[in-house]
């Protein structure tokens, strides 16, 4: 049996967003780029929905323990860029990693960080 034209061909790649194919989506694109509008585009929201500001909230009537996680988050009034990895500096991390851990445990994060390095650009290869 021979195969004709249409069973030669590969099927088209799939694309973001149709049914049963995931969304990929960078955060510091989230945070610093583009990605908003086109992810809108691609899942079919209006881009005028999104919510970029927000008023900061009380902390007040927290108990202690919520209240010393949540305060900075409740202090936003809008998306953080500082948190962006685009600044990262690996050397700082590591340095920092050092101080709190100490170096065998700094070591150890650096080594299992490298290691997830080509899956974490695998999938950045996908991204939208």
């Amino acid at each position: 049996m021979t195969a004709t034209s249409d069973e030669s061909q590969s099927p088209p790649p799939p694309t973001p967003g149709r049914k049963g194919v995931p969304i990929v989506v960078d955060a510091d694109d989230v945070l610093e780029g583009d990605t908003v509008p086109r992810l809108t585009a691609v899942i079919g929201m209006d881009p005028a929905q999104v919510i970029r500001g927000w008023e900061a909230q009380s902390t007040e009537g927290m108990v202690p323990l919520d209240k010393s996680y949540m305060q900075g988050i409740c202090d936003l009034t809008g998306i953080d860029t500082f948190k962006s990895a685009r600044r990262l500096d690996i050397d700082d991390m590591y340095r920092s990693w050092r101080e709190t851990y100490g170096e065998e445990v700094a070591e150890y994060i650096a080594k299992v960080t490298e290691s997830y390095l080509p899956d974490y650009d695998y999938m950045k290869s996908k991204k939208i």
